[in-house]
């Protein structure tokens, strides 16, 4: 029997699985020196073998395995840093971020760090009751603590993709300079200004997540309600904000009838200022490389095609930063697109209505689903618990952060150059109070929430079962049952034992 070719053999969805495994097999041996070498040694015999006889896509899963594993080794090696662990230290630093009072207290992304006579590159996280501004250059009395380097960590890894390499828990601290702020420090300090003045804490808040992702002003309750209704990404900063960005970039070139190449320079141009504005976020980064890549191939090949789009985008990722496959926002954002990719179209083909309202609304519902479909075992996976209304929320929600959103952009575009014209803002605290309200009303409904175990063997299980149910696993009706059956049977086994 003649096994089918998954994709009919696309060799960048195979460098892109193969650079994922790579990186995983290096991140297993990583503080083993004995296994570093062995394996080093099976894969650069498994290279040198498939080169010899020639197998094109042995060749490219060898290849991309060697880098993955040699990229993640090399990178551990460089971004270890000392081993610290010192209390009441006299510590300079410079605040560049403020992050979410979560836990009570105000922490703050800080850089320029010198303690013990002593400076560092890596940036810090600062855990203060003080409260500090961006710009802010601090004196303060405490302890610090590396951050220990776990690839397999949630936490240390996202700290470490941000180049956070240090806890500073401050007991006394003191303003000595306000320095001058870079263009994007500036820009995030007038619209933070803005929003509350104009719109209160609790509605800024929203603003500012949705704009640039700060969620400095978002209380822990809001916080907790939109992630039981599985809409916490109108806050990261993503594929839907960028989506929105080049919308309006396109109307506007529509508008005065800008040819394609101009536009493709201006959209790369905007996308690189709206990622510098918002931290280059992984979801920011993943989104600005598929809509750059998808306009040049419509403009040089007028098609694309959406799973090589999202392997090229994950390698380029991966290939800067190996350690953002273990964080959950690369994961939750490649996971999203990936299931966009596999089931909107078929989805939204079955619908048969001719009315234009319940065809927009099972549109929604049919991106609704599709991008939960690897979402569900990922947030399992770190979060323990799954979203039973998710397909509600986002049908209110989504839309009317939508509206919100491109409604802001000019707004704040205005205000940055005028001040007084923030007043215009002021009126979008209603829909913002209802985001806020629709949140709550669904986030307290019966089973809401639901906990749900799920080990990282069953979700591998169920990514492959539903990867076979797509329409890129070319094998016949009964083989793709017989497979996904297969899967998600041993996916629900796993998770009742564990």
């Amino acid at each position: 029997m003649k096994i089918p070719k998954i994709a009919n053999y696309r060799p960048i969805v195979l460098s892109a699985i193969a650079l994922m495994i790579g990186i995983t097999i290096g991140a297993l041996c990583i503080n083993s020196l004995v296994a570093f070498g062995i394996v080093l040694g099976i894969l650069a015999l498994f290279s040198a073998v498939t080169i010899i006889v020639k197998k094109s896509p042995l060749i490219v899963i060898s290849i991309f395995l060697l880098i993955g594993f040699s990229l993640m080794s090399l990178y551990s090696s460089l971004v270890t840093p000392k081993e610290i662990n010192v209390e009441n230290c006299y510590v300079e630093c410079r605040v560049t971020e403020i992050l979410s009072d979560s836990y009570g207290e105000n922490r703050y992304v800080v850089e320029d760090l010198t303690f013990e006579e002593e400076r560092y590159s890596s940036k810090g996280l600062l855990k203060s009751e003080r409260q500090f501004e961006i710009g802010d250059k601090v004196v303060l009395i405490g302890g610090v603590e590396t951050i220990e380097y776990k690839p397999f960590n949630s936490y240390s890894t996202a700290r470490y993709a941000k180049g956070i390499k240090y806890e500073i828990n401050g007991e006394q601290g003191a303003v000595i300079e306000d320095t001058k702020l870079r263009w994007y420090e500036w820009v995030r300090y007038k619209l933070r200004k803005c929003y509350v003045d104009r719109l209160g804490d609790e509605d800024a808040g929203i603003a500012l997540g949705l704009v640039i992702g700060d969620v400095s002003y978002v209380s822990h309750e809001t916080n907790e309600e939109m992630r039981a209704t599985g809409v916490s990404h109108i806050f990261s900063v993503s594929g839907l904000h960028v989506g929105f960005m080049c919308a309006l970039i396109y109307a506007l070139f529509r508008l005065f009838k800008v040819n394609k190449r101009k536009s493709l320079i201006v959209v790369i141009a905007v996308l690189l200022g709206y990622g510098i504005l918002t931290g280059f976020p992984v979801g920011v980064v993943r989104a600005s490389i598929m809509s750059i890549v998808v306009l040049i191939s419509l403009l040089l090949i007028e098609r694309n095609d959406p799973l090589n789009t999202l392997s090229f985008t994950a390698i380029v990722i991966l290939l800067i930063s190996p350690i953002e496959l273990f964080s959950v926002s690369f994961l939750l954002s490649i996971g999203a697109v990936l299931g966009i990719t596999c089931f909107y179209d078929p989805l939204k083909n079955l619908c048969k209505w001719e009315n234009k309202i319940l065809r927009r609304v099972w549109f929604s519902v049919a991106m609704s689903i599709s991008a939960h479909a690897f979402i569900i075992p990922i947030s399992a996976n770190f979060f323990g618990t799954m979203t039973l209304y998710f397909i509600v929320a986002n049908l209110l929600i989504v839309p009317l952060s939508s509206i919100i959103y491109m409604l802001l952009i000019p707004l704040s575009v205005l205000t940055i150059i005028w001040e007084p014209l923030g007043i215009l803002i002021s009126p979008l605290s209603f829909p913002l109070m209802g985001i806020r309200i629709v949140g709550s009303l669904i986030a307290n409904l019966p089973f809401a929430v639901l906990d749900l175990k799920f080990p990282i063997v069953a979700g591998v299980l169920y990514t492959v079962g539903t990867l076979v149910l797509s329409r890129f696993y070319m094998g016949s009706k009964k083989s793709k049952i017989a497979l996904a059956c297969a899967s998600f049977c041993a996916c629900a086994l796993i998770i009742f034992i564990f």
